[in-house]
């Protein structure tokens, strides 16, 4: 908070004071709800006269959030049924037998450095997961081989996916929230968000 002194001289000059946490304040004007005395919320300070901006009675419905339906993708409902989930895989798998491989993966070729050695995929509970997995013969290699997931196939309901890809800083990252099964493999196969980088 900074207040403006005059020097007399024609000038001004601000003097900053520090504005004292809300932990500071033991007492509150009468009315004042309560979660205006949050430190979590802004506090209320005294005008330069003294009096308090706050008088007679406030509403406290005006502070209270409205409770509303928000859409969470694919944490909300239930996972596929078995007989969905084989439909699932048999369809990804396909995939990868018919695209990935053949396109990204023909041949194995070792290298000095880390080299794919496989594509497959895998559930990870409502999500299923197209991996690369990678092989390092370094003798200096933590482990020998990883795994590398690269495009999420996430199922929010009957026949409808969220599609997302893996991020160079490892976060999944979402494009599309309602697509058909057939949608979602012919968007993997299109867009090069959702290739492996082998």
């Amino acid at each position: 908070m900074a207040i403006l002194m005059d020097s007399g001289e024609g000038s001004a000059q601000f003097r900053r004071y520090a504005r004292p946490a809300p932990a500071v304040l033991s007492h509150a004007p009468p009315g004042l709800p309560c979660c205006l005395r949050s430190p979590y919320s802004p506090t209320p300070w005294p005008s330069i006269s003294g009096a308090w901006p706050f008088s007679g009675d406030i509403d406290r419905s005006e502070h209270v959030a409205a409770k509303q339906w928000v859409y969470v993708g694919a944490k909300a409902g239930k996972g596929p049924s078995q007989s969905e989930k084989q439909e699932i895989t048999f369809a990804c798998e396909n995939l990868i037998n018919t695209f990935f491989l053949p396109k990204f993966l023909p041949e194995i070729r070792p290298t000095e450095f880390n080299y794919p050695v496989a594509i497959y995929g895998k559930w990870h509970g409502k999500m299923y997961r197209f991996i690369t997995r990678y092989r390092s013969d370094r003798l200096d290699a933590i482990s020998p081989e990883f795994d590398a997931p690269f495009t999420r196939l996430e199922y929010v309901s009957r026949n409808c996916f969220g599609l997302s890809y893996m991020r160079h800083t490892d976060q999944w990252h979402r494009l599309f929230e309602r697509l058909s099964l057939d949608e979602a493999l012919t968007t993997i196969k299109e867009m090069l968000h959702f290739h492996p980088s082998c």
